[in-house]
């Protein structure tokens, strides 16, 4: 933990922070760096001392300064604690700790995704997503989404492929018939339901867009999420729909 606290203590000055980010982008001398900071030439020597003497960076005989392979595996994984650190309320009641460790170390990709704290708002997003799909859409749940049934119908007969992950003991929803959805047979081929003794998170996921959520303390879905569209953040949350949906066998609706 020495060691942990040691690095944890260069990390924590901003200005330091921040030449690490430059030197991400490109090799720099210190004259530059102090120009591109707004730094004196003596903090910004003293910094890269700092820096140098934790092995996050090196000079080269050019004089220029770049980051040391750990330098760069330590700076690929401070996204994650941005994104912890940015929503911190939200994780002081929510839960994480159970997904695969390889997607929790990742959970920094999720960096610049919009909060939902509102559900009714994060569903909005859901039915949008459902309605702009155009070539699959992923779905876990604890419930059937019964105001998206008609969404979900137009978009299966518009060519969308659709996956439902849901709870084994999930039962018929209880709507009447004349609101259940029609499908033919071809229809069918593309509805692929997979069932599972429980639900880990809650989530929208199609190719251009995803809104994904986290149990609570206790377990409870409250549905509030994260709405996601840069490629690094959509490939995150399929990664994590993969996990769970390669663990079962599903079947198409009119098989059971």
């Amino acid at each position: 933990m020495e060691t942990i606290s040691a690095l944890f203590f260069e990390l924590a000055n901003v200005d330091r922070l921040e030449i690490l980010a430059q030197l991400k982008k490109e090799p720099l001398k210190l004259t530059n760096i102090s120009k591109t900071l707004e730094l004196t030439v003596q903090e910004t020597s003293r910094h890269l001392q700092r820096l140098s003497e934790a092995n996050l960076l090196t000079k080269m005989v050019d004089g220029t300064y770049h980051l040391t392979n750990h330098g760069e595996n330590i700076l690929s994984l401070l996204p994650a604690f941005e994104f912890l650190i940015e929503h911190q309320q939200y994780f002081i009641t929510h839960r994480i700790n159970h997904i695969p460790r390889d997607l929790l170390s990742r959970i920094g990709d999720l960096n610049g995704c919009k909060l939902l704290d509102n559900p009714v708002n994060a569903f909005q997003y859901v039915n949008t997503i459902i309605e702009d799909a155009k070539d699959y859409i992923s779905f876990v749940a604890d419930q059937v989404p019964s105001g998206s049934i008609p969404l979900i119908e137009a978009a299966v007969k518009r060519g969308v492929i659709m996956q439902f992950l849901m709870p084994e003991e999930l039962g018929r929803p209880n709507i009447p018939d004349s609101y259940l959805p029609h499908y033919n047979a071809d229809d069918q081929k593309r509805l692929n339901l997979g069932r599972t003794k429980s639900i880990d998170f809650v989530g929208t996921i199609s190719e251009s867009a995803a809104v994904v959520g986290f149990p609570t303390s206790d377990g409870r879905m409250d549905y509030s999420a994260f709405y996601a569209e840069s490629e690094i953040a959509l490939k995150w949350c399929r990664d994590l729909f993969l996990h769970y949906w390669n663990q079962i066998e599903p079947t198409h609706p009119v098989d059971q």
